[in-house]
């Protein structure tokens, strides 16, 4: 009993980054390499904060790795409507597009992620112009294998 008391009391103690935060590269694979404009537990996550204009947050591009997205959101103040695109995507190079409506904060989530175009692509999330936007912030995650 005093053993299971000591192991769980080391479990409550041990610090938050220590933890593995399983959401933000699921489903990805044993093989996810860390890298990126900040990284954990072999995600890479790009960041973009911006205005008026287009804010773009990137998922870096690495050689002889292919780039994945799992998710992004964005969230904007001001009004109206913008687009946000991600892109190139899958064989041909595709773009998702989404509508943003302002202010708002939009998630989405890709079960199973979805890879770049080619190996040592980079994959971007754009959120397009906003004249009356004060704060727009894009994330975005994945991982490269």
């Amino acid at each position: 009993m005093k053993k299971l008391l000591l192991a769980a009391a080391l479990l409550w103690a041990a610090p938050a980054a220590a933890q593995t935060p399983v959401w933000l590269c699921q489903p990805g694979p044993s093989g996810c390499v860390p890298q990126g404009t900040y990284t954990m537990s072999g995600t890479i996550v790009g960041a973009g904060t911006g205005t008026t204009g287009a804010v773009t947050a990137t998922l870096a591009g690495a050689a002889g790795k292919t780039t994945y997205i799992c998710g992004f959101q964005v969230s904007s103040t001001g009004s109206g409507t913008s687009a946000v695109t991600v892109t190139p995507l899958g064989t041909g190079g595709g773009t998702f597009t989404y509508q943003l409506t302002a202010p708002g904060n939009f998630p989405i989530l890709y079960n199973p992620c979805v890879p770049a175009n080619a190996q040592n692509t980079a994959i971007t999330v754009t959120a397009g112009a906003n004249g009356t936007a004060t704060a727009v912030d894009v994330n975005a995650w994945g991982y490269q294998q």
